[in-house]
């Protein structure tokens, strides 16, 4: 064989590994847009299904409706979850997982994601408790969302697995040599896993055995997800176990140190101290959401007792709460009338489901300065606590609220009449006027007929898609191509978040959304 053959060889070699290549990346890429696709599939009627259950509970129908409600909604969410490591899987399957970095307050993330979880425990009938190192740093670098992922999946499975005492969240400093690797530990008094299974059970679709699935149910992902993250994430994982005494899941990351915003640190650092009274485990859950959100430090109790006895303890200390929340359903004007008898100087805000035709009389009588009715979101709490904060001289309700915001035009681009009809009766019991369209044809000739606010853009639609009627909305000639547009889609990785900006949209709201997150969304472009 002579030297011009074997180059010819080598050639032709190559020209086949370049093919095989190119054919590779194309397969990934096209299993990339059906995963995307999939996504926005599955998701758009699970929009549905929960945005219009949630529109149904907030109309307060009878006990009997919000039980089949309430069932209807922790089905959705179970699905939500089987969907969610599905596509996970997929991802890390097919190498398009990423991880973040961005300076994120770990103790908080830790914190606030126990606590989203102490109303699953209290059903169960257990305790949920952290024990958080003081020498953490405040500020690290790394993926918030996937951190908050990963502890839900192995305190939910601590929870699901124990039927007496109770799981322990504890995260601890990384020591000097470690290199930024905290740890954490989430320790449970449940069932315990075979010694035998203790590494299977990080495998794809592998339960600790074959009966668990018929008692417990579950995918058999979740720990094969949590796994692949922590290892993203510069970590590992390993457990502890014994038969009917408990298991012990172990987890390292590397969280280097952030760079602290001194001022911004300055500003937040110290909230407000907030007393919050409520009997409603659910309740309770979204109004600690909303304060730690706010940097605000509430205090938990679960009966007016313990409420006056704080509230004196407080005053006699001379260090009164900031704000004093009454979240009592049953004689809720005569609790809040002894709170503020206890601690005048504590202003109360009182939520309650039903109203009575003149409690809100009473409570001008009584000077309480917040009074909402129904089932609050968010945003009018949000508003409601700043308002009592600066001393507002007026009784602020709902309907207060509702009349001191300002009043949009919307465009909802969406070829679900579903997701549309859901998007309309959301906005406009906020007090926004809606228009329509179909698909990205007809929002695109909408804002041209008149100008919006705002436009809400799904991505996947027929005719024209979200990408193309943005790009056609940023080329109008006038002033109109400035409107604010926010992405609304099931495509839920960093690659369509970041094609979505790309495409000039300013905001991304994943589906299923949630009342609060579109409406802070929308208040924060066009509000």
């Amino acid at each position: 064989m002579t030297a011009t053959d074997t180059v010819a060889q080598l050639r032709e070699a190559l020209s086949r590994l370049e093919q095989e290549r190119d054919s590779a990346l194309a397969s990934v890429e096209s299993k990339s847009e059906f995963l995307a696709h999939i996504s926005h599939e599955l998701r758009t009627p699970m929009n549905g299904i929960i945005g219009m259950s949630q529109l149904a509970l907030d109309a307060r129908p009878n006990p009997e409706i919000q039980e089949y409600l309430q069932v209807v909604l922790s089905s959705a969410d179970s699905l939500l979850t089987i969907i969610n490591d599905l596509l996970d899987h997929a991802k890390i399957e097919s190498g398009k997982l990423q991880v973040e970095q961005i300076p994120f307050r770990l103790r908080d993330v830790v914190r606030d994601t126990v606590k989203s979880l102490e109303v699953t425990a209290l059903k169960a009938g257990i305790s949920l408790d952290i024990e958080v190192d003081e020498a953490l740093p405040q500020l690290v670098l790394g993926d918030p969302t996937r951190l908050r992922q990963i502890l839900i999946n192995l305190i939910g499975n601590s929870i699901k697995f124990t039927k007496e005492g109770g799981v322990l969240v504890s995260i601890v400093a990384p020591e000097p040599h470690e290199l930024d690797m905290a740890t954490v530990r989430v320790r449970d008094t449940g069932i315990g896993i075979p010694t035998d299974r203790l590494e299977a059970i990080f495998e794809a679709f592998e339960q600790a055995d074959s009966t668990t699935t018929r008692d417990f149910g579950g995918t058999g992902l979740g720990l094969t997800i949590t796994s692949r993250l922590i290892q993203l994430m510069g970590g590992r994982i390993w457990v502890e176990s014994e038969i009917d005494a408990g298991s012990t899941f172990f987890f390292t990351m590397k969280l280097p140190q952030a760079q602290i915003d001194l001022q911004r640190s300055e500003m937040s650092a110290t909230g407000a101290e907030v007393l919050v009274l409520t009997d409603s485990p659910v309740n309770r859950e979204s109004i600690i959401n909303v304060l730690v959100s706010e940097d605000m430090q509430p205090r938990v109790v679960d009966t007016p007792a313990q409420a006056l006895r704080q509230l004196r303890k407080a005053e006699e200390r001379d260090e009164p709460y900031e704000l004093v929340i009454c979240d009592i359903q049953r004689g809720a004007i005569e609790v809040a009338s002894d709170l503020v008898h206890v601690a005048p100087s504590s202003p109360v805000v009182l939520l309650t489901s039903s109203g009575q035709r003149g409690d809100a009389a009473r409570c001008r009588e009584l000077g309480i300065p917040a009074y909402l009715t129904g089932t609050p979101t968010s945003r009018d709490l949000i508003d409601t606590f700043a308002e009592v904060l600066v001393g507002t001289p007026t009784l602020i309700t709902r309907h207060w609220l509702r009349e001191r915001r300002k009043s949009l035009r919307v465009l909802v681009a969406d070829d679900s009449p579903t997701n549309r009809m859901l998007a309309t009766l959301m906005l406009e019991k906020e007090g926004h006027s809606v228009v329509g369209a179909v698909n990205g044809a007809d929002a695109v000739a909408a804002l041209t007929r008149e100008p919006f606010d705002v436009v809400l853009m799904d991505v996947h639609m027929p005719v024209l898609d979200g990408y193309g009627a943005t790009a056609e909305i940023r080329a109008m000639p006038d002033g109109r191509s400035d409107t604010p547009i926010i992405a609304l889609t099931g495509s839920v990785d960093e690659a369509g978040k970041q094609k979505c900006m790309d495409a000039g949209m300013n905001r991304f709201v994943a589906k299923p959304f949630k009342v609060d997150e579109l409406l802070d969304a929308i208040m924060e472009l066009a509000g």
